[in-house]
């Protein structure tokens, strides 16, 4: 092996390859907004945001946030959309098992029509994040919170409902609450004020059960975890009718509870037929047999002046029908001396911390209140990222061209016209071929001779602005010299073109 640099390129000769530019005068459908839409659609999707934002249906369960960018001119309709997510059942990938259920979406136009049925064809990646699916020249982004509680807040007291609910969790440590948070509003009638904690135990990190993840552990996915409390809301109702708890550790018995526990339905808070009452099950710290403040303070604030009551659980009933059925069954064998006929625990450790109500200091100050007031109602909000059913709005209506501009645009025609014996499209002197251009995405294209009978029918389906003609009939036979009427039709509006063609003297290679 040696190298000179004195030596010539050596060069490897291939074939030709022919590259084919079709110039077009093409008249963009976005308006200037749009034009500006596109320009910004490349920073867009690597900052995960979108130009348009699609608005979700108020019946939406998940809470996933779904906007647009225009990322093409070509194919864009500046339409409606009604985005729906649906479920599609996906093969196991080695063939075994049962199908893989899967979220994906249906698009569908203001006419009826489907930009993407998710039911018969695959999404690109996974439906989520910027560029999530693409269709007439938009892209769709799509931000999925992760599961999670949404709110633990107070919807009522004993005065009755209020007009925007009130914060019913230390939201400093990082508890969600609601979205308007009330200030300067007492939550009670007194001057109490309760908050849904962790339970307090040493077996928490450091003895602290206060942090809100500490919550999440121990309340939540120790015991249920996310697929029993999802997408289900839950309420706590304080009522002055008598209501009963287990004590399984060291009563084993029926004790008497102020409140009642209720999962509520999906996003449904104001219809109670689909509400199921659970059964409380009580961890009586003092071992008194009532559930009741305890006089010990809670870390969840500085001061040592927060008492809170007795755990408990919420355990599924074993008739999980809508109403207190299956509560009232596990009642009756409670009260025979049989706690166990329930089912297992969705959340538990929970406790009710009266927030500063040691007045003076947890022992011997006087407490604001001992209980919550019957009336009151706390409300634990789920947070599902996507919800079959759920359903988004998109409207690119306004970056459309109007009508009148888009009809403006260069006339169809056809070229060479006429057709003397050869075109520049031509790669060889055995072939022939005329092209027609500014052409809309779709059409049909009929060839006529002068006496009205049809040569040949083509369909364009493609956003190409030209459509290629190889001068042959529906026979494959070739078209004679002559005159022709073509007639171009499409949803923008039909064409008739006049055409010539003058045939080349044919070349006879076979005697």
């Amino acid at each position: 092996y040696a190298y000179s640099a004195n030596s010539g390129r050596k060069i490897l000769k291939g074939p030709f390859t022919r590259v084919e530019v079709v110039p077009a005068n093409v008249p963009t459908p976005l308006n200037a907004d749009g034009e500006v839409f596109l320009g910004q659609s490349a920073d867009n999707m690597a900052a995960g945001i979108g130009s348009l934002t699609a608005v979700p249906s108020e019946t939406n369960i998940g809470r996933a946030e779904v906007s647009a960018n225009v990322v093409s001119d070509i194919g864009f309709r500046g339409d409606r959309y009604t985005i729906s997510v649906v479920e599609r059942d996906e093969p196991p990938a080695d063939g075994v098992g049962e199908p893989e259920t899967m979220l994906t979406y249906r698009v569908r136009r203001s006419d009826g029509s489907l930009a993407f049925d998710g039911l018969t064809e695959e999404l690109p990646g996974s439906g989520t994040g910027a560029d999530a699916l693409r269709f007439d020249g938009l892209s769709l982004n799509v931000v999925v919170p992760e599961h999670g509680l949404r709110s633990i807040e107070v919807v009522s007291n004993k005065n009755g409902p209020f007009s925007e609910p009130v914060v019913g969790a230390p939201t400093w440590l990082g508890y969600p609450g609601p979205e308007a948070r009330q200030t300067g509003i007492q939550q009670a009638t007194t001057n109490a004020t309760w908050l849904l904690v962790t339970g307090q135990s040493r077996l928490c990190r450091n003895a602290d059960c206060s942090p809100y993840s500490e919550f999440l552990e121990r309340t939540l996915l120790e015991m249920g975890g996310w697929e029993e409390v999802l997408p289900y809301d839950w309420e706590i109702r304080f009522t002055d009718r008598p209501s009963y708890g287990w004590e399984p550790w060291g009563l084993q018995a029926v004790v008497e509870v102020p409140f009642e526990l209720w999962r509520t339905g999906i996003g449904t808070p104001d219809d109670a037929s689909d509400d199921v009452r659970f059964i409380p099950v009580i961890n009586d710290l003092d071992m008194n047999g009532a559930f009741n403040l305890v006089l010990t303070d809670h870390p969840a604030s500085p001061d040592v002046d927060d008492p809170f009551t007795d755990w408990f659980y919420w355990h599924l009933p074993l008739d999980v029908s809508p109403g207190d059925h299956g509560y009232r069954d596990w009642l009756s064998a409670a009260l025979a001396g049989d706690g166990t006929q329930r089912g297992p625990a969705v959340m538990g450790r929970h406790a009710f911390m009266n927030w500063d109500g040691a007045i003076g200091g947890i022992t011997g100050g006087d407490l604001t209140a001992w209980m919550v007031e019957p009336g009151t109602t706390f409300r634990i909000q789920s947070q599902t990222g996507m919800y079959p059913g759920d359903a988004f709005s998109l409207s690119a209506t306004h970056l459309l061209t109007p009508e009148e501009e888009i009809k403006a645009r260069p006339p169809i025609g056809i070229s060479p016209n006429p057709y003397k014996g050869s075109s520049e499209y031509e790669v060889s002197s055995l072939t022939e071929e005329v092209r027609f251009t500014n052409m809309p995405d779709q059409a049909v294209i009929r060839v006529f001779q002068v006496g009205g009978a049809l040569v040949r029918t083509m369909h364009k389906n493609s956003p190409d602005r030209h459509f290629k003609w190889n001068l042959r009939t529906d026979e494959n036979l070739p078209v004679a010299s002559g005159m022709y009427l073509i007639h171009v039709e499409s949803d923008e509006g039909d064409a008739v073109l006049k055409f010539g063609v003058i045939k080349k003297e044919p070349l006879l290679n076979t005697f």
